[in-house]
């Protein structure tokens, strides 16, 4: 398994960049999973991302729904994993299907611990969000892409 990482502190601002500058890195089919604690950063990374492929719909986080899809130049289907309590719940959800028509677009999972075995061998670029101490305005952002040999 091949890693390649950078880790930074960012603001809220910074952190809109980056995801626009990974997103001319992503391709259809990839997967990226976003861990975090609550109000981190995740969704607004994900927005980044859309914004960088040209998502013109408001980017909200699917607590609720659980599965939310942005039409752009490179489709987002955007997962939150949160209120699921054991791989079952993901069967439930039609996860299988969801991972084929993700495939001509990107891949987003909010709390993904319960989906990280099914793309144990897959390319997932995994980006954590922690909060830096005393200094509210500003996360810790780590990008590790694992098994990047092994892209659809």
């Amino acid at each position: 398994m091949k890693r390649a990482s950078f880790s930074r502190i960012v603001t809220e601002s910074d952190l809109a960049s980056l995801g626009k500058t990974l997103s001319c890195q992503l391709v259809p089919g990839d997967v990226v999973f976003l861990y975090g604690e609550m109000g981190a950063g995740k969704t607004t990374f994900v927005k980044a991302l859309g914004t960088g492929f040209g998502v013109v719909s408001a980017v909200t986080s699917p607590t609720f729904t659980l599965i939310q899809r942005y039409e752009a130049d490179l489709p987002i289907i955007h997962m939150d994993l949160y209120r699921l309590d054991s791989a079952d719940a993901l069967d439930a959800l039609a996860f299988e299907e969801v991972i084929e028509k993700s495939k001509t677009g990107i891949l987003c999972i909010e709390w993904p611990q319960l989906a990280q075995d099914l793309y144990a061998t897959l390319a997932t670029l995994h980006v954590t969000l922690s909060y830096v101490p005393n200094v509210p305005e500003q996360r810790e952002v780590s990008v590790t892409f694992v098994n990047a040999e092994n892209r659809r």
